[in-house]
């Protein structure tokens, strides 16, 4: 069995992005990620992980020296990449989506951006445990602060139905950040928003951020985005099906 723990960014009205990342592992990876989490937090005096507002400084990292955001940061991402199987993230260029698949018909069928992205975890994830993990059953913890939570548990009801998919799907939560691993998965989310940014929606006007490369260095990597060309072929492939019925 696995577990994916999956959190979101960008989701918010004007955001240029939407992103949805996270990592997979074993229960017993997990298990011994979540105790090295807690000395991690406990070490240095932080309730909470959330990477907003590391960036921009504010509590409990708002008096931080730089030394002491960089050592808290690399410490993070040893305790992830130790522990986590493969990182997993899907990401929509919002200003594509709009232009794209809004004015279609077939918006209901493409998805919004956040449970298009879900959706991208979710066979990715399924791909990787075919691939890597026997085929192991996948269940999926995403943070609950979301808008759309009924429109991804009808996806994901309907995946569960389809048997190419539903073999491999396992149950399905929203939970807080409270859940630990989704502390670290709101710092992979993060760091992918910024790439998906800096790299596709403004047009490579920075390079691939260290802190992205802390992660990725030592951890697979399994990604997606969809941006213009992306969503055309897929409002294409699903307007052939719905005509072919």
């Amino acid at each position: 069995m696995l577990i994916g723990y999956f959190d979101e960014s960008g989701t918010q009205a004007g955001s240029p992005a939407c992103v949805v990342a996270g990592a997979l592992g074993t229960p017993a990876n997990w298990a011994y990620f979540e105790p090295r989490w807690r000395d991690l937090l406990d070490k240095y005096g932080v309730p909470a992980c959330h990477m907003t507002a590391y960036e921009t400084r504010q509590r409990p990292f708002a008096d931080w020296s730089d030394t002491r955001r960089l050592a808290f940061i690399k410490h993070a991402h040893r305790t992830i990449t130790w522990n986590a199987s493969v990182a997993i993230a899907a990401a929509v260029v919002c200003a594509d989506y709009a232009a794209v698949v809004e004015p279609t018909r077939h918006k209901d069928d493409v998805g919004s951006p956040y449970c298009l992205c879900i959706q991208k975890c979710l066979t990715q994830a399924v791909n990787w445990s075919r691939t890597h993990a026997n085929g192991a059953v996948v269940s999926f913890v995403f943070e609950g602060g979301a808008e759309g939570r009924g429109e991804v548990e009808k996806m994901f009801a309907e995946a569960k139905d389809d048997p190419a998919w539903g073999p491999l799907l396992g149950t399905l939560e929203f939970r807080g950040k409270e859940c630990l691993p989704l502390q670290a998965a709101d710092i992979i989310a993060y760091e992918v928003w910024k790439q998906m940014v800096n790299q596709r929606v403004s047009g490579h006007i920075r390079d691939v951020r260290k802190s992205l490369y802390s992660i990725l260095s030592d951890l697979s990597f399994e990604d997606c985005y969809f941006d213009r060309e992306n969503l055309t072929e897929l409002v294409k492939k699903i307007t052939l099906k719905r005509s072919s019925r």
